[in-house]
C-alpha cells in the first residue's frame, strides 16, 4: 500500500476516535443512580464531544464537573428529569466552550444549581479565562430546600473575580424557581433568577 495512503487513513482512524465522540447514558437506567457512570462519561469526554442523558428521570448524588469542550445533553427539561437526594452543582470551572442543556434538576433536601467561574470556588489565582458557555432549556427548581431553609447555591451563576476574563455567556430557555435572593458580584455578575437571560 502507498506510504502517503496508509497515512492518510491512520490519521482517518485516529479523528474517528478522538473527534465528535459520544457517549450515551443507557435508557435502561431509568430510576436509578447514574451518577458513577456519568462522572465516567464526562472525565473521558474529548475535546468536542458530547454526553447524553435520554428521556426519564434520573437520580444523581454530589456535584459534577463539565470538561472544556463538552456537551452535555438532555432530551429537554420536560423530558430529562434529573433528581437529586442532597443537591447538586454543575460546575463549568476554568473552562471554555461548554454547552449545557435540555434538562430539569431538583432536589428533595438542598439546592441545585449550574456555576459558571473563571477558578474554583476560594481560588482566585488559578482562574483562566471562560468563554463560549451556553446554557439552554434548563429548568431548576430549588423549591423544597428554599421550604426547609437550607443554605446554598442560588440556580444558575457566573460570578468573576476581579480583572477575570470571562465572555460569551449565553443563558436562554432556562428557569430557576426557590430563590432565597440575588446579590452582585465583581467582574460579570448576575444570578438569573428567572426568564431568559444573556450575560
Amino acid at each position: 500500500m502507498n506510504k502517503g495512503l496508509t497515512i492518510i487513513l491512520l490519521f482517518c482512524c485516529w479523528c474517528a476516535f478522538t473527534c465528535n465522540s459520544k457517549t450515551t447514558t443507557s435508557p435502561d437506567m431509568v430510576g436509578m443512580d447514574i451518577s458513577e457512570k456519568l462522572r465516567t462519561q464526562l472525565a473521558g469526554a474529548r475535546t468536542d464531544g458530547e454526553v447524553t442523558i435520554p428521556e426519564g428521570t434520573f437520580l444523581l448524588t454530589g456535584d459534577f464537573s463539565i470538561p472544556a469542550g463538552t456537551r452535555l445533553t438532555g432530551s429537554g427539561s420536560q423530558r430529562t428529569m434529573l433528581r437529586s437526594s442532597g443537591g447538586t452543582v454543575l460546575h463549568i470551572d476554568n473552562v471554555s466552550n461548554v454547552t449545557v442543556k435540555g434538562f430539569s434538576l431538583s432536589s428533595g433536601d438542598g439546592y441545585c444549581s449550574v456555576s459558571v467561574r473563571p477558578g474554583a470556588l476560594k481560588a482566585k489565582e488559578s482562574a483562566c479565562p471562560v468563554n463560549n458557555v451556553k446554557l439552554l432549556d434548563i429548568a431548576i427548581d430549588n423549591t423544597v430546600a428554599l421550604s426547609n431553609r437550607k443554605k446554598g447555591k442560588h440556580g444558575i451563576e457566573v460570578k468573576a473575580w476581579a480583572n477575570e476574563n470571562i465572555s460569551n455567556v449565553l443563558i436562554q430557555g432556562c428557569w430557576v424557581t426557590g430563590l432565597t435572593g440575588a446579590e452582585s458580584f465583581k467582574g460579570l455578575s448576575e444570578l438569573i433568577t428567572t426568564g431568559s437571560k444573556t450575560a
